[in-house]
């Protein structure tokens, strides 16, 4: 996955990632963002990482979550209606499928974090050789601003409605939130923040509250039985086994 910018055709961001998911393509925007700071607009595809799709519009959906990120950045978000439409960055992806490879292959690179560790040397390099001047020379980034905590901006967020005891579940553990004022916390609505694979922050009208995680829950269905093992406890009846009167005491 790669940013190309649109003025110089130089790639300002790339890297390579399991599968084209939501996280790849945050992780690739904080990488751009901190080195040249925000873009007036994002030109993508209509991947369902940026365009929310028919089943999430059935269920209310309006905005996927790297949609909601970049508006809160200020950035627009413009998705073409064919790969022709955006040739820059797929011509820049053909010249990654002929050269890049070759190189990885001449320095016997065949892993992500190989590969990963190899980019910001090809980068300078492909830059250098197929980046062209800007028609105007001002840099239309604009500097990221203080509000722009971008560890918040880019979680994850649930709302979750306490109970009398400050209790609450997120992904099937329980957490219990430790305050001094639990009374004006009961039933209170807290926002949670989480990144997979990190530990969740949780915000009750902008502050951050302490918490602990109290169990996690597991969830076990009763065994559900035919009808041949119904008829199980009557066979045995008729070989003379005994059986208990009272099966579910």
């Amino acid at each position: 996955m790669q940013f190309v910018d649109d003025a110089t055709s130089k790639t300002t961001a790339a890297r390579f990632t399991a599968g084209e998911t939501t996280d790849g393509y945050l992780e690739l925007l904080k990488e751009h963002l901190l080195k040249y700071g925000r873009p007036q607009e994002l030109y993508v595809d209509k991947h369902v990482v940026f365009r929310v799709n028919r089943e999430e519009i059935q269920k209310g959906v309006g905005i996927t979550h790297f949609g909601q990120v970049v508006k809160e950045l200020g950035i627009g978000l413009i998705c073409a209606h064919s790969p022709q439409a955006k040739g820059r960055i797929e011509r820049k992806n053909g010249v990654f499928q002929d050269r890049l490879i070759k190189e990885m292959r001449l320095r016997g690179i065949n892993t992500i974090e190989e590969a990963n560790a190899f980019l910001p040397e090809f980068l300078e390099e492909i830059n250098l050789r197929f980046g062209k001047e800007a028609a105007d020379p001002k840099d239309a980034h604009r500097p990221l601003r203080v509000q722009d905590n971008l560890a918040r901006i880019f979680a994850r967020k649930d709302q979750r409605k306490l109970s009398k005891d400050l209790t609450f579940q997120h992904h099937g553990i329980m957490y219990l939130i430790q305050t001094k004022t639990p009374n004006r916390m009961r039933h209170a609505y807290v926002e949670v923040l989480w990144k997979e694979g990190e530990s969740i922050e949780v915000e009750y009208q902008g502050t951050k509250l302490e918490y602990k995680k109290w169990s996690e829950t597991v969830y076990e269905r009763p065994k559900v039985l035919d009808s041949k093992e119904k008829a199980l406890p009557s066979m045995a009846r008729q070989k003379g086994q005994h059986i208990n009167k009272h099966p579910w005491r």
